[in-house]
């Protein structure tokens, strides 16, 4: 079954990409919700397969400035402002856009500590716990389960090195199941962007 998914779905992107057909494209919708309803790992893939050279364009211009207006969104990617909007609703409801919200220079306003923390876990205690602990936290900007020897990663962001060191002493090292940490300070960001090459 999945075999077949696989192959009836690759052969409507490609008919649909080509001929732009609009009952094809619908038809790759409705197997991809298919999939969602039973939560099937491939049907993330849809979410940007069914888009269009116009989805992707908007997406681009939405990346770059969340607060451009309908009408210039509209006049760059050749459609009404009716018509762009609903392209823009269709988008955040997907999910494809999380949110649109303003990005706050970092140094600017007074944090101008980054630092990447490795954690390592010894288990004994539930990883859930901790996770849930963590993610609370207004300092921690970023939380991953990487590879390797370290079990997190997390990207933080402090006013100073004392309420970095702080942090880290009353927020991380104190919790249930924290091995060890490991800290690097960045001297610099030459780049930080959450732009995906779409």
């Amino acid at each position: 079954m999945d075999l077949l998914y696989v192959a009836v779905s690759f052969w409507l992107w490609r008919v649909a990409s080509k001929a732009a057909s609009e009952h094809l494209r619908i038809a790759a919708i409705y197997l991809r919700i298919w999939r969602i309803s039973v939560n099937h790992p491939l049907s993330v893939v849809w979410d940007f397969a069914c888009m269009d050279n116009t989805d992707r364009t908007l997406l681009n211009l939405l990346q770059r400035d969340g607060r451009r207006p309908s009408a210039d969104l509209a006049k760059e990617i050749g459609l009404s402002v009716s018509a762009t909007n609903e392209r823009v609703r269709k988008l955040i409801d997907s999910g494809l856009v999380k949110t649109i919200e303003a990005i706050v220079d970092p140094v600017r306003s007074g944090f101008g500590v980054t630092a990447f923390i490795f954690v390592d876990l010894d288990y004994s205690s539930s990883e859930d716990a901790f996770v849930s602990q963590v993610k609370a936290c207004s300092e921690v900007l970023e939380m991953h389960h990487v590879t390797g020897t370290h079990s997190y990663l997390l990207k933080v962001r402090e006013r100073t090195n004392e309420a970095l060191n702080e942090f880290m002493n009353k927020s991380v090292k104190c919790l249930p199941g924290v091995r060890s940490t490991e800290t690097l300070i960045a001297l610099s960001t030459e780049k930080e962007t959450l732009n995906l090459p779409l």
